[in-house]
């Protein structure tokens, strides 16, 4: 009985630091002023959200990243928890640096230790906004 609490404990034990506090730091960090406003990689909103991204965390139509705050919101937070997810799965510790560093290079980068030099500056600025 003993066991199945603790399995149970350890599922549902929140992953590494506290998301929405690393979302308003990336926000930040982006610096963005017209959401609509399409980034080279074809992003948008406040968080600079790919289509591909967007796709993976909703069926709504892409253009609504730059017009609806919550929904996009709503895909940043899922998004942010994936990347915890997939840093957990791959053995290393969530950390706000490595979260950071997915947003912006990718899981696979970061957990390769593959992200260039601009993704890992981009990290520390993130970071650094932390409280």
């Amino acid at each position: 009985m003993k066991a199945s609490i603790i399995a149970i404990a350890i599922v549902m034990a929140p992953i590494g630091p506290d998301p929405d506090a690393v979302l308003a730091c990336i926000r930040q960090v982006e610096g963005v002023t017209n959401p609509a406003r399409r980034g080279p990689a074809g992003e948008l909103g406040f968080y600079r959200i790919t289509p591909e991204v967007w796709a993976e965390n909703t069926k709504q139509p892409f253009r609504l990243c730059a017009t609806d705050p919550y929904l996009e919101i709503a895909v940043a937070r899922k998004h942010i928890r994936r990347l915890a997810q997939g840093i957990q799965a791959a053995g290393e510790t969530v950390t706000p640096y490595r979260l950071a560093l997915a947003w912006n290079a990718g899981l696979s980068a970061t957990v390769d230790d593959t992200a260039p030099r601009r993704a890992r500056d981009y990290a520390r600025r993130v970071v650094n906004l932390l409280p």
